[in-house]
């Protein structure tokens, strides 16, 4: 499949894709370098669908074949999509039920570090008791709290 200038201005200049809640419900907030933030009401897995779409994949199978060239079991991997446009989860909020999506997922290319953050007082502040936090730094100067242990966030 061949990609166009129309795909990179539209998935390109992506940031981050966070899963958020509202008074309304849960939502996907999507950050460019280049415009405003999009809210939608979708679920994360929604959002990502739509995108595997878009790019002609098919998402189980792109996270099936993860999953081999990493060697890892869980949901938390890459999903390469263009050289582009590669996502990589890092958690991001605590669930509130259980199978609650909490993966927010950054665009690799704008990723500049990944730094801890202040030691944190207790889980309602996004880490264990006596834990710390992660940060995510983009190469804008925007930063985003991860739930992520050190070794995680930095693999």
């Amino acid at each position: 499949m061949i990609r166009t200038c129309i795909d990179y201005e539209r998935y390109g200049h992506i940031l981050a894709m966070l899963p958020m809640y509202d008074e309304t419900g849960e939502y996907v907030w999507t950050i460019y370098d280049d415009r405003a933030s999009v809210r939608e009401a979708v679920t994360m897995h929604t959002a990502l669908e739509r995108v595997a779409r878009a790019f002609g994949y098919d998402l189980p199978r792109m996270r099936a074949l993860a999953r081999q060239v990493f060697g890892r079991s869980r949901q938390e991997l890459p999903l390469a999509f263009a050289p582009y446009f590669i996502l990589v989860p890092f958690r991001f909020r605590a669930p509130r039920v259980k199978g609650d999506a909490t993966l927010a997922y950054f665009n690799f290319p704008h990723i500049a570090d990944v730094a801890p953050m202040q030691p944190l007082t207790g889980p309602q502040d996004g880490a264990e008791e006596g834990g710390s936090t992660m940060a995510v730094c983009l190469d804008n100067g925007q930063q985003f709290p991860v739930r992520n242990n050190f070794t995680s966030a930095r693999n």
